[in-house]
């Protein structure tokens, strides 16, 4: 902080006037910052007048004393600009303005503070060697072959403290060499007293045009490391892209392979349930009824139901299709001949003897022919029907619903015997009734029974065994039998 002393209040009216005076003066001569009171203000500050011109209207002030990089002040007086002339930490040696710098307060301010123009942590450079600087802190003498090295007659240099000269001798006997300052006085200064010339002082305009070039040529070279460092930047950025491209497709592979794999498996689980599923239905068929041969070819695997009376079969397959012999009830026929595609698709049939049937569509409706009791039990339940059969007479009928029970009436002793053996447990998948008493019956655990059959047919099923998988029967002892 710096100590402000105590003047006599005359005294700073006297000096007041004398400002007074001098501003109005050169106010009038078109001069902004009064010399004088420019040189009084450096004086207060610790400055030395190097260089005056009045041709370019400037004045120079140097910082005196060795612990401080030199730094010199150029005010240009009559337009109220500074330059201020430091080593910048990136620059170089470069003079800096300030404009418009009209109070005596603002110019004292630059005379303090010349490091705000620049930031901070430069360091001093050495204007010749470490040589010179060390033998001048040991106190040593220069030789005269040091000062006609560094300093021959004719060179320029500065002689701290004072002003820029031109050197007209070399040592004398008493140490000294002979300079001839600019304002044409001469002198005898120590060798330790020389340091490199300060570099002449140009007008403002010239100066402000030489550090807009140094500017702009240093924009220059920033501009072209910008470039380099954004060209590195985008080399590095457009890497991580590159490998966030391939993480990603690496990503969207692993995860179309899993997609893959999820979807094989479901129809691999699809095909197998649809295979386990063919499987219980039987995949083959034998029989002994009318047009046998056309049943034979019309008969595959994506057969879902099989149902004949003897003199007429009917098929229905996986993909709502069907196909049918001829001696079809015409009831019947017309319920899936014709029928729209749009309408829903035939899931269940079954056909007896006396033009009796029953049929269920994919919404739940069904319609069918039968006697009074089954059309009673079948508008009373509201279980789902798994199969029907038809029996020897109009009102022979057993039902058997999806969820294992089942109702009947009038059908064949040796069926009932069954049943009773069974203990009249409701786990049965299908029933099947013949007009000659026969009877096929099969329970949820994979056992089937079956009687009343011809000789014909119980030897043809015989050759199958456990293979039996469906059965049902028809008018003069005919057959059909699905087997895996």
């Amino acid at each position: 902080m710096r100590s402000t002393k105590q003047c006599n209040p005359r005294i700073m009216q006297g000096v007041a006037s004398i400002a007074s005076v001098a501003s109005v003066a050169s106010v009038a001569d078109g001069v902004v910052l009064p010399v004088a009171i420019i040189r009084r203000v450096a004086r207060e500050e610790g400055l030395s007048e190097c260089y005056f011109n009045e041709t370019s209207r400037v004045i120079s002030f140097a910082r005196a004393g060795e612990s401080f990089e030199r730094v010199r002040f150029n005010v240009y007086y009559t337009t109220g600009t500074v330059g201020t002339c430091l080593n910048h930490p990136r620059q170089g040696r470069t003079q800096l303005f300030r404009r418009n710098v009209r109070t005596l307060e603002d110019l004292r301010e630059i005379f303090q503070k010349p490091r705000v123009h620049t930031g901070k942590g430069y360091q001093r450079r050495p204007i010749d060697s470490h040589s010179h600087q060390h033998c001048h802190e040991e106190g040593r003498s220069l030789s005269p072959l040091w000062i006609t090295k560094n300093f021959p007659v004719g060179s320029r240099a500065y002689v701290r403290g004072y002003s820029n000269c031109t050197i007209q001798s070399g040592m004398d006997n008493g140490g000294k060499v002979k300079v001839l300052y600019d304002d044409g006085s001469s002198y005898r200064a120590k060798p330790t007293m020389l340091e490199e010339v300060m570099e002449e002082i140009l007008d403002e305009e010239t100066a402000a045009k030489q550090q807009l070039q140094s500017l702009e040529a240093e924009r220059s070279q920033i501009d072209q490391q910008i470039q380099e460092a954004k060209g590195i930047l985008n080399h590095f950025e457009e890497k991580r892209r590159l490998e966030e491209a391939k993480r990603l497709e690496k990503k969207r592979l692993a995860e179309e392979r899993e997609e893959q794999e999820a979807k094989r498996q479901q129809v691999a689980r699809l095909v197998a349930a649809i295979d386990s599923e063919r499987a219980k239905r039987g995949t083959l068929f034998s029989g002994f009824v009318d047009q046998a041969d056309f049943v034979s070819k019309q008969f595959d695997e994506t057969v879902t139901v099989i149902s004949t009376s003897g003199n007429a079969t009917i098929l229905l397959y996986e993909g709502g299709s069907w196909a049918c012999t001829s001696g079809i009830t015409k009831l019947l026929h017309n319920k899936l001949n014709g029928r729209q595609r749009t309408l829903p698709k035939a899931t269940y049939v079954a056909i007896g003897s006396m033009d009796r049937y029953y049929i269920r569509f994919s919404d739940g409706k069904s319609e069918w022919v039968g006697c009074d009791g089954m059309t009673a039990l079948l508008n009373k339940e509201e279980r789902t029907v798994a199969s029907i059969a038809f029996g020897e007479d109009w009102n022979s009928y057993f039902v058997v619903f999806t969820d294992g029970g089942w109702m009947y009436e009038s059908i064949p002793q040796g069926l009932i015997d069954v049943i009773e053996r069974r203990q009249r447990r409701g786990d049965l998948t299908c029933v099947s009734l013949g007009p000659n008493g026969e009877y096929y019956v099969a329970a949820k655990n994979g056992r089937s029974w079956w009687g009343g059959v011809s000789s014909k047919a119980s030897k043809a099923i015989g050759n199958f065994g456990n293979r039996i998988r469906f059965m049902d029967f028809g008018d003069d002892y005919t057959y059909i039998f699905r087997y895996s």
